[in-house]
């Protein structure tokens, strides 16, 4: 495993993505995003990205109807990042703008991944995990006898 400090976005994105269209209604996106376990949707038009759907969005768009196309909800032209960017960037960029996710996406803006919130929270999950497994090792070392 690489230094946490050269971790790359496609390091820590998903690749197998959900996408919709601006079209798709409501509740249908909805019932997709319950199935899949996620609360991001890209929103793609001709293979470009055009928004975000999150849950929250869909939150406060469910009073005016399930019917209602996600276009008039989602977040339009939402922040994203590419494949190449350090990890560190796209975390630094979901903190200072207070948003869940970046859409990754090629030089055309096509959907090739998403980093999340989750993403990192596991990623500091590891991060967490080799700290004290190296704390351990130190102390076993300290606890043996000189040889």
């Amino acid at each position: 495993m690489q230094p946490f400090s050269k971790l790359k976005v496609r390091d820590i994105m998903t690749v197998k993505v959900r996408v919709a269209s601006p079209s798709d209604r409501l509740d249908d996106v909805h019932h997709l995003m319950k199935l899949g376990g996620f609360r991001h949707v890209p929103v793609v038009d001709g293979g470009r990205l055009v928004g975000v759907l999150s849950d929250h969005d869909v939150y406060l768009g469910w009073p005016g109807g399930s019917e209602t196309a996600i276009g008039q909800l989602m977040t339009k032209t939402p922040r994203c990042i590419g494949p190449d960017a350090s990890a560190r960037d796209a975390a630094g960029i979901l903190l200072r703008h207070k948003i869940g996710c970046l859409p990754v996406v090629d030089e055309e803006r096509g959907v090739i991944g998403i980093v999340t919130e989750s993403d990192f929270v596991a990623l500091a999950h590891r991060a967490l995990l080799i700290h004290e497994a190296i704390a351990d090792e130190r102390a076993v070392g300290e606890a043996l006898p000189p040889a």
